[in-house]
């Protein structure tokens, strides 16, 4: 796998490229990749990712809950931060 090895901004544009060309609507995918976004710690765009799911469903409370937790992080994202598990 792509993270285990290191290689976060390579899955981040495969899963964007996927997403905006077959599932530009699935807010599944949207908090997948702001999980994916939050691990790599680029919170402020897995924060977009989160928005978007709940914009997309409004009943989703896996992206609801994400939200609140990654906007609560305070810069500088630490190595220690980038290893919590974001599920």
């Amino acid at each position: 796998m792509l993270l285990a090895k290191g290689q976060a901004d390579e899955v981040i544009a495969e899963f964007r490229e996927a997403l905006k060309k077959d599932f530009p609507e699935a807010c599944n995918a949207h908090h997948n990749l702001g999980l994916i976004l939050a691990n790599a710690g680029r919170l402020d765009e897995a924060i977009t990712e989160f928005k978007e799911a709940i914009r997309l469903t409004k009943d989703f409370p896996q992206a609801r809950a994400m939200l609140p937790q990654a906007s609560s992080i305070s810069r500088p994202v630490t190595t220690a931060q980038r290893s919590v598990p974001w599920r």
